[in-house]
């Protein structure tokens, strides 16, 4: 008799396990001071610049780390559990496919109805014992094993997907909030500026065309800044969905460098760890041992049956019996044969699926990486094109006050420094998440969340 399994014994659950030993780990990231944006913010323009206003005291609001977006995900969304449901009905399934290997007993209870001699009641009570039936009940075990494995694996694909639509719901909350951040300085910019034109006005030495010019482009900047707002509050939704935490401020993780330095290593990596193709694989020789079966049923089975017979017609009397029997049952119709071969065509099929899902793995990581490099590229890009915008509007700002560029031509000077700030800001959040989205893809689980574990290969 093969050894039955529980639920208990067969969740092995590595992805939930990887996220719980990295607890330690994550509580000692957070006593450290998180990195800040290497780009300098733009410089205060105006009066503001002399007087800066006193900053507003700290309240504490509540935030949420990306371990703890993680572990909360996994705890509580319902495909994980769904999942996880599903493996107790295999092993339960399994337990059915080892228990026809058990002798099958069964009673009957007969009235019998003929002439008046012929009229009266008849038990037999009864139990069989396959001896031989071609494989057909190895084989459903052999299924139904292969089916808990693949059960098991579906516990750990549906935490993998999990902890990738929650990481970008992460990194799109970071990334908003980067961006609205921009904005608001922005925004402070051109209130600045439009508080400089008043005075120049009051003073004679303004025009009212640049005063409107600088309290339109004010109206703008508040105007994106509450589109910004809005996908911010969107991304927020989006993440306590997922996670069931509401929190007012996420906390952007520590930076990673690029996780592989080739896309072929990146490939072999997540073709070897793919819980999908492990899933699949699984399937596919429970499906193979399904058509064994199916074709087991096609051919008689030696049986052993004992049964012990009692009945009052025409006289009371009791038999005892022990039959060895060839059954055959080849369904209506014949219909064994056509079942059997729906069952092998459903094994090509799976191994036809399992193709199909390498390819769409393989482009799915080449997109990473590919956008990872790209999104690397246009950071490194956009730090130097912003600094020197930075440079250039206040250039603009000094030589509008010696009279020799126009206030317009400030107001573009500071727009293009903040057009490249908020670039930059939306192609560092990017090459994390996918810096990440490449480590989940190949099984780095823990240096999703820490840093010092997510060296280049």
């Amino acid at each position: 008799m093969r050894a039955l399994f529980s639920p208990r014994s067969r969740s092995s659950l590595p992805l939930a396990a990887a996220l719980a030993l990295l607890a330690t780990s994550a509580l000692a990231q957070q006593t450290e001071p998180q990195q800040t944006d290497p780009v300098p913010p733009p410089p205060a323009v105006g009066d503001n610049a002399q007087n800066p206003p006193p900053e507003a005291k700290a309240t504490a609001v509540p935030q949420v780390d990306l371990l703890a977006a993680l572990q909360s995900a996994l705890r509580t969304h319902p495909s994980v559990q769904s999942a996880r449901q599903k493996l107790t009905a295999s092993n339960y399934e399994l337990d059915a496919a080892e228990y026809r290997l058990y002798p099958t007993p069964a009673i009957d209870l007969g009235a019998i109805s003929g002439s008046s001699r012929s009229n009266g009641n008849q038990t037999s009570i009864s139990v069989t014992q396959p001896l031989y039936a071609f494989g057909r009940y190895t084989s459903a075990i052999d299924a139904a094993e292969s089916r808990v494995s693949a059960a098991t694996v579906a516990i750990d694909e549906a935490q993998l997907d999990l902890m990738d639509q929650t990481v970008t719901a992460y990194y799109e909350v970071v990334k908003a909030e980067a961006r609205l951040a921009v904005q608001n300085r922005f925004v402070d910019q051109h209130r600045d500026l439009r508080d400089t034109v008043e005075r120049r006005l009051k003073a004679e030495v303004g025009s009212e065309s640049d005063l409107v010019l600088a309290q339109t482009r004010l109206s703008q900047a508040q105007n994106d800044r509450s589109l910004i707002e809005a996908q911010v509050k969107k991304a927020r939704n989006t993440l306590m969905n997922l996670t069931s935490l509401n929190a007012a401020q996420v906390v952007p993780p520590a930076q990673l460098d690029a996780p592989f330095r080739s896309e072929e290593a990146f490939q072999s990596k997540a073709l070897a760890y793919s819980p999908n193709l492990k899933r699949l694989r699984a399937e596919s020789i429970a499906l193979k041992q399904d058509a064994a079966v199916a074709w087991a049923n096609t051919k008689p089975q030696l049986v052993l049956r004992a049964e012990r017979v009692e009945s009052n017609v025409p006289t009371p009397y009791a038999d005892n019996r022990l039959i060895t029997a060839l059954q055959y049952q080849p369904g209506a119709g014949f219909s064994a044969g056509s079942v059997a071969q729906a069952a092998e065509a459903k094994a090509v099929a799976a191994e036809l699926d399992i193709r199909s899902a390498q390819l769409k793995l393989t482009e799915r990581v080449s997109t990473v990486y590919s956008d990872l490099t790209a999104n690397l590229t246009q950071a490194r890009n956009l730090e130097r094109v912003l600094r020197l915008n930075n440079d250039f509007f206040q250039s603009m700002l000094r030589q509008f006050q010696l009279g020799k560029r126009s206030w317009l031509d400030v107001l573009n000077a500071l727009r293009d420094s903040n057009q490249s700030e908020l670039g930059y800001a939306t192609a560092a959040a990017d090459a994390q998440l996918n810096s990440r989205r490449a480590l989940l893809l190949s099984g780095q689980l823990e240096a999703v969340v820490d840093a010092g574990k997510g060296a280049a290969q």
